[in-house]
């Protein structure tokens, strides 16, 4: 499969229907497990190009299809791991929170989904920030269905404190920019505070874009036991469960 980086290439080639979950694992960093796999969004043209999000999803905007993208990552990725023994993710839009239409297609497929505890939804740091108030009536929505809602790629520069205290969250996802930087003592401090404060509230606490061996050493060290990023594995189309 080649992954292509010419951006004005996918015009031509989009279709909805060439969307695909690729999957990456979640790994425990103390005996090396899957816990459970993230679920991206891929481009696959029918020349067997691969694209990733940031160089379609303007034509996904354009054509005002984020709803039917979301629902179709979601069901795709929900048959996969329907009869497999391990949990999955996958990202949201803020726009999603709010869409009737995506609400009402969750509660039709999680009526009868087996354990549905299994599943996670991720929304962007900033996304939270911006529509705290929306997020914390879907993140209700969600627990009604058993599904949980993550915080994904939480910054250094963000304000993580206000984010800790969206209630019913159920982890966050830190950023491999703020993982990265071990010789910055100021961002070393919000970190550990950081970690310190998700342990309290019970949170999983999830690396991002690790790597190298030696970010995964320094986690450990940290406290932060959960990880993904190309050290382990690159997303692929086949989870191997």
């Amino acid at each position: 499969m080649k992954l292509t980086m010419q951006i004005q290439d996918v015009g031509s080639d989009f279709n909805l229907e060439h969307i695909v979950p690729y999957f990456q694992p979640v790994h425990d960093l103390e005996d090396g497990s899957v816990t459970h796999y993230e679920c991206l969004a891929r481009l696959i043209t029918p020349q067997e190009q691969l694209f990733v999000p940031s160089q379609f999803l303007h034509i996904v905007e354009q054509q005002q299809c984020f709803g039917e993208l979301a629902r179709q990552i979601f069901h795709q990725s929900a048959c996969y791991f329907e009869d497999k023994a391990v949990g999955w993710s996958m990202n949201i839009m803020a726009s999603d929170i709010t869409d009737k239409a995506f609400l009402d297609f969750l509660l039709e497929h999680i009526h009868q989904y087996p354990s549905p505890q299994r599943v996670w939804l991720e929304l962007s740091a900033q996304d939270a920030l911006n529509h705290r108030n929306v997020l914390q009536q879907f993140i209700a929505f969600c627990q009604g269905l058993k599904i949980g809602v993550m915080i994904d790629n939480m910054t250094c520069d963000c304000d993580w404190q206000s984010l800790l205290k969206i209630r019913g969250i159920s982890g966050i996802k830190v950023s491999g920019q703020w993982i990265n930087q071990p010789e910055n003592t100021e961002q070393v401090n919000a970190l550990s505070q950081l970690i310190e404060q998700a342990r309290d509230l019970k949170l999983q606490l999830i690396a991002e874009h690790v790597e190298q061996a030696h970010s995964a050493t320094y986690l450990k060290k940290l406290g932060i036991k959960l990880a993904q990023g190309y050290l382990f594995s690159h997303p692929t189309a086949d989870a191997g469960h």
